[in-house]
């Protein structure tokens, strides 16, 4: 038995690390990620420190 979701709550009431997320693919994931409804936490490094 299938059950429909929305796509805007499929990730409601998550939480998603996304590693790599303060740019590129990983920025991008992480977006996605909170737009369908999830708690999101991103970490990167920045190369010039």
């Amino acid at each position: 038995m299938t059950t429909a979701c929305s796509e805007a709550t499929r990730f409601s009431g998550q939480s998603v690390l996304v590693l790599g997320g303060n740019s590129g693919i990983g920025l991008a994931a992480a977006r996605a990620f909170q737009a369908e409804g999830a708690r999101v936490a991103i970490t990167g490094r920045n190369e010039a420190i």
